[in-house]
């Protein structure tokens, strides 16, 4: 994936491109901190790249943030969570019955939060 640039520095690119707008930022009084810190372009670069109607260039970003590694994902087939399960199954029973309720109505918001209190589906949207 060469030439790609990651989320994360897309992200904070954006943000400080929003900085630029709403201050008005001189070069001597910027530091550049973004720019030494992160190696992306800071306020006071993304300002004048607007005013001039520029675009960023590759180089000016950090190699660290080309580095974009898709993983392929691992399938296994015999994965099991029976321990964890039983474990947390056991240690349930040992509460008070109050807390063995909010437990299990946690653990229901969390597994199957397709449905409500009522216990209507929800349908979810692509």
């Amino acid at each position: 994936m060469e030439g790609c640039v990651s989320r994360a520095a897309l992200s904070f690119i954006f943000e400080e491109e929003k900085h630029s707008k709403t201050t008005n930022i001189v070069k001597k009084n910027c530091g550049c901190v973004f720019k030494t810190s992160y190696g992306l372009p800071c306020v006071c670069t993304l300002a004048i790249k607007i005013w001039k109607n520029l675009h960023i260039r590759l180089d000016e970003i950090d190699p660290h943030w080309q580095r974009l590694h898709v993983c392929k994902e691992e399938v296994e087939d015999d994965f099991s969570m029976m321990g964890e399960i039983m474990g947390i199954h056991e240690r349930v029973k040992k509460v008070p019955y109050k807390i063995k309720l909010h437990i299990k109505e946690v653990m229901r918001q969390l597994f199957f939060f397709q449905k409500t209190q009522c216990g209507l589906h929800i349908q979810e949207s692509c």
